[in-house]
Parts: structure tokens; sequence; C-alpha cells
């Protein structure tokens, strides 16, 4: 019987589980998943979603092999393979008055509806320290869901607060626009994480590189920048 490349690397056949945040299942991800799934076919990946601590109880009880989250806890047992951090700035229509700006302070959403993460994301802990007090009196919604502050921010005048990634893909459409916000600590970490103690199997760097990828793309756009131990693996 003859044995492919392809199965001497592991890359035939298997399963890949990744664990991560709902708000990457309408972003770059879905294209990193795509093109490891056209390279892949036989590989079927395992998609599951939670919050940061439940990213890292899945990991750590073995029922994920990678985790991929916005600003993940720091656990000994983890190891990151991958870092980026991303810019988080005000997403509006295109019709918007304020979506010709290249830049915007937290005083210049005074008067504007803002559609903003609730208090279980990340998201609202960096805009919180970012600017706090002084949007809080503008907000109009609070939602858990990515997918509705895009479709509220589509409609003029709504303001939300999504980190470049979030968004990257609905820029090409030209419906909305990214504006940076002049505000201390006003990025987002996004981590690739596995098990400390795992020798990850072909398949699963395969998916990492993916990942690597397709994240990366937009580094040097707003990205700030990327750290990568996945070439160091090889």
């Amino acid at each position: 019987m003859f044995i492919t490349i392809e199965e001497l690397r592991g890359l035939a056949t298997g399963e890949v589980r990744l664990v991560t945040m709902t708000g990457f299942a309408d972003s770059v991800l879905s294209e990193a998943l795509r093109r490891f799934c056209a390279a892949h076919p036989k590989i079927k990946l395992s998609i599951r979603m939670g919050n940061g601590e439940e990213i890292c109880r899945s990991l750590l009880a073995h029922e994920s092999d990678l985790g991929l989250g916005y600003n993940l806890p720091t656990r000994p047992r983890l190891t990151r393979f991958l870092e980026f951090d991303f810019q988080v700035g005000a997403v509006m229509s295109d019709s918007h008055p304020l979506s010709r700006e290249p830049s915007l302070g937290p005083n210049d959403f005074s008067g504007y509806p803002l559609v903003l993460a609730d208090s279980s994301m990340s998201l609202r802990q960096v805009i919180d320290a970012s600017m706090g007090e002084k949007i809080s009196s503008d907000i109009v919604m609070e939602t858990d869901s990515i997918y509705l502050m895009k479709r509220m921010a589509r409609e003029s005048p709504y303001i939300s607060f999504m980190n470049y990634a979030d968004v990257s893909m609905d820029l090409i459409s030209g419906n909305l626009v990214f504006i940076p916000v002049r505000a201390k600590a006003n990025w987002q970490t996004i981590a690739l994480v596995h098990r400390a103690s795992l020798v990850p199997a072909p398949a699963i760097m395969a998916l990492g590189r993916e990942i690597e990828r397709a994240f990366g793309a937009r580094v040097g756009r707003e990205g700030i920048n990327m750290k990568s131990m996945l070439h160091e693996s090889r």
C-alpha cells in the first residue's frame, strides 16, 4: 500500500477543534477557515464559541486544540502561537457626517447615538478605559453581538466601536467606514493559543498558519504589530 506525502504529514484525515469568540464568526476568521477546508478537504473542523475564560477552560480540559480570542487571560499551561494588536475605532455608515474625518476624539461623538459592546465583552473594557465617561450619556444600546453592532452602524447617525479585524471585510463593500479614535489604551490583542503540553499535529499547525495569513494581511493597516511562534515551530 502506498502512503501519500499528505498522510506522512498528518494532513490527509482527522479533526482540528477550535474554540473562539462569537465576534470572529463574521470576520476574517471565516477567510482562514475557507482556505483550510479547500486545501485539506478530508480534515474536519469543529468550531465552538465561548468567552475568554471558557476558551481557556476548553483548552485545559482537552476539549479543543486551539483557542482564538481577544485579551485572553494568561494561563501558565497555555502557550501563545500568535498575537496581533489591533486598534479600536469608530465604525459608521459612509454617509455619516463624521465619516470623512481622518481620526476622532471622544468629544467628537457627543450628540450621536452610540451602540456599544456590553460588559461581557473585552471590547467594552477597552472602550471604558479609553473613553469612559466622555461618551456614557450618548449610549443608546448595549449588546454582545458584533453582527448587531455592524447592522446598527450601517444606518446613520448611529456609531459603534470595534477593532479593524472585526470590520475589515465589511469595509470592502464600502457600506461602513472605520475611523481611528485618538485615545490611550485603545487597542485589543488577538491571541491564538494552545496547551503548552501539546505537540501540535501538522493539521493544527496548518490551521494556525491560515489564521496567521488572514489576520496578518491586516497588519500594517490598522493592526499595530504581530508576534508569531508558528514559523519557529516548523
